[in-house]
């Protein structure tokens, strides 16, 4: 292992000395890296889907957030966020986000709400971000 780059090694272990599996990270290893970022603000009224090609030629790791406008909060799709997670029970209406790999060169991304609670009235604007990895095993690395 070389003494240089960014290491950390597992709990209980001397990442000056460690090596093989009592490191966690390396910079010496390829890793997933950021191949596409987006941030965005979506209108939603009642539902509203659109696509990334990306054209990797693979179905890559994806991460979709989207935030609940009456929370606050940032969630992790796919998720469902709303009264029936919230502790304080301060959101009053369900939204859903989620994403689907649609083939080796597209991400289709959702989000909607419940129609079965009570909800402000549409359009809301709801924030959005994901991030599309890379893998550098699949030829895409120097690219």
């Amino acid at each position: 292992m070389s003494n240089f780059g960014i290491k950390a090694s597992m709990p209980g272990n001397n990442v000056n000395v460690s090596s093989g599996n009592d490191i966690s990270v390396s910079s010496t290893y390829n890793t997933f890296k950021i191949f596409y970022e987006e941030y965005g603000t979506k209108s939603l009224d009642v539902s509203v889907d659109w696509t990334y090609e990306h054209n990797l030629g693979y179905k890559p790791i994806v991460f979709f957030f989207v935030k609940h406008p009456e929370s606050g909060r940032w969630h992790k799709a796919p998720c469902k966020i709303g009264a029936s997670t919230e502790v304080d029970n301060s959101v009053t209406w369900e939204m859903y986000g989620m994403y689907e790999n649609t083939d080796t060169n597209t991400v289709t991304f959702s989000i909607y709400e419940s129609i079965a609670l009570p909800y402000p009235t549409p359009p809301i604007d709801v924030e959005y971000k994901y991030y599309i990895l890379v893998d550098p095993r699949e030829g895409m690395w120097y690219e």
